[in-house]
């Protein structure tokens, strides 16, 4: 996040984080005049539910695993995540209505056992 953060304020964009109560919908005309906005982005995560007031938001739970690309090695046509060292992601794992907030080896390592046995893997090189 932090990356993707510097990434759109060296193009001029200016974030405020800011507390919301209720309906995002219910404050998008004020929020889009107050800071002269053409778009409003919900980075809510835990609360999107609430604060879109759609009940088909679900929590996600997922786990990613790095490894290091060899030196020279191209990273054409790869699923990578923008990563604060020399490290690549090579697939995720997903488990739609998990919303705990503690994750830990074991909990990880249950992700991904859920995530093969239920054929959720992306792409499929676990």
């Amino acid at each position: 996040m932090a990356f993707l953060m510097r990434l759109v304020q060296s193009k001029g964009v200016v974030l405020e984080a800011r507390e919301i109560i209720g309906d995002l919908r219910l404050h998008e005309r004020e929020l889009l005049s107050d800071y002269h906005a053409d778009i409003i982005v919900n980075a809510s995560g835990i609360g999107a539910r609430e604060l879109a007031t759609d009940s088909q938001i679900f929590p996600v739970r997922g786990a990613v695993k790095k490894i290091r690309r060899p030196e020279g090695y191209p990273a054409d046509h790869a699923f990578l995540l923008p990563a604060q060292m020399n490290h690549d992601g090579y697939g995720s794992s997903r488990r739609c209505g998990n919303g705990r907030l503690s994750f830990c080896q074991s909990s990880r390592m249950q992700t991904m056992r859920y995530s093969l046995l239920h054929k959720d893997c992306t792409p499929s090189l676990i």
